[in-house]
């Protein structure tokens, strides 16, 4: 067990076809809670697991993909009611049970972890044109939906989330006349299972409609632009107390020299403190991501092989920091 703990995810499902005592031993709840424990010490991997989807997932998606941790959850199908599942790590996957609904198509999915009880959590928006309901299922211990109160269907989230020290945050607006008004954040514990709505400066509703992105920055959630801006700087507004709906804008300046105004796009920020660039539009190889570190005002650049011959694939990528590997699904 020593020895296996300090393995890749990886390597132990190769193993798991020597012997039934292997098998038996890697499946073990307790060995993959303490797998999780060692990962989790390790150096953090990023991935571009978009991208990975886009060449070699082998079920038709849409583009609403959600991600946390090392898992992936994507909507299947013409209206997106089949979800799958998928694991980075150990390359395996399982498809959720069925949606009990009324609801025509599913509008949204959230992936959610609490990492108080190792738990994670799907949360998922149905709508049709009479009805919405919001629904949560708890991978591995649960073979049904349970409903969820409190979700503010008939409002639209958007395609922005990200989940932070157990709270998945995402954006909502007002979709028809009757709905509209300014965008605000919700915050779901996933824990308890509770919603709460988080008012936003003014400067922030078009970030949250669809010009921006949510970030970890600093262990709080973060939101700005995707574009590079023309001003030599790039605008952070930081939740600074959710309860009070407090923020602060943190302004970060950058060289006048950079080549990336036009043509690159913020994906990221990553557990090193670096920004993330991609192209933003459709591209030709050779593929490149840029990394920017403002405090040592360093801009990198860094190629991403495997993917020629798919110019399309650009324009999906998103990262995924603080990779932990798990084992779910063996």
């Amino acid at each position: 067990v020593k020895r296996l703990k300090r393995l890749t995810a990886k390597t132990l499902v190769r193993f798991l076809s020597v012997s039934k005592l292997w098998s038996s031993i890697i499946r073990r709840q307790d060995f993959k809670k303490l797998f999780l424990t060692v990962s989790s010490k390790q150096p953090q991997r990023e991935a571009f697991i978009a991208a990975y989807h886009k060449t070699r997932f082998p079920y038709p998606y849409t583009v609403r993909v959600s991600h946390v941790r090392d898992l992936i959850c994507i909507g299947t199908g013409s209206t997106s009611d089949k979800l799958v599942v998928y694991n980075t790590s150990t390359r395996r996957s399982i498809t959720l049970p069925k949606l009990d609904s009324q609801s025509f198509y599913v509008v949204k999915q959230f992936l959610s972890y609490d990492p108080i009880d190792d738990v994670y959590k799907v949360l998922c928006m149905t709508r049709s044109n009479n009805t919405a309901e919001g629904k949560v299922l708890t991978l591995g211990n649960e073979n049904s939906w349970k409903m969820i109160e409190g979700a503010w269907h008939t409002y639209m989230p958007n395609c922005y989330e990200i989940c932070i020290n157990g709270v998945l945050y995402y954006g909502l607006y007002g979709d028809n006349k009757e709905t509209m008004h300014d965008p605000f954040v919700v915050s779901f514990d996933v824990r308890s299972e509770k919603f709460d709505l988080i008012s936003c400066p003014e400067e922030v509703h078009d970030y949250l409609r669809s010009l921006g992105i949510m970030i970890r920055y600093e262990g709080k959630l973060a939101i700005m632009s995707i574009n590079v801006s023309l001003e030599n700087c790039i605008v952070l507004w930081v939740l600074e107390n959710a309860m009070k709906h407090e923020w602060f804008e943190k302004v970060i300046d950058f060289p006048d020299s950079w080549p990336l105004r036009k043509d690159y796009r913020y994906i990221d920020f990553n557990d090193e403190g670096e920004f993330v660039l991609a192209p933003r539009h459709w591209c030709e190889p050779p593929y490149y991501v840029y990394y920017y570190d403002p405090k040592s005002n360093i801009l990198r650049k860094v190629p991403i092989t495997g993917y020629e011959g798919r110019p399309d694939f650009m324009t999906y990528l998103f990262t995924s920091t603080s990779q932990v590997e798990s084992l779910m699904f063996l």
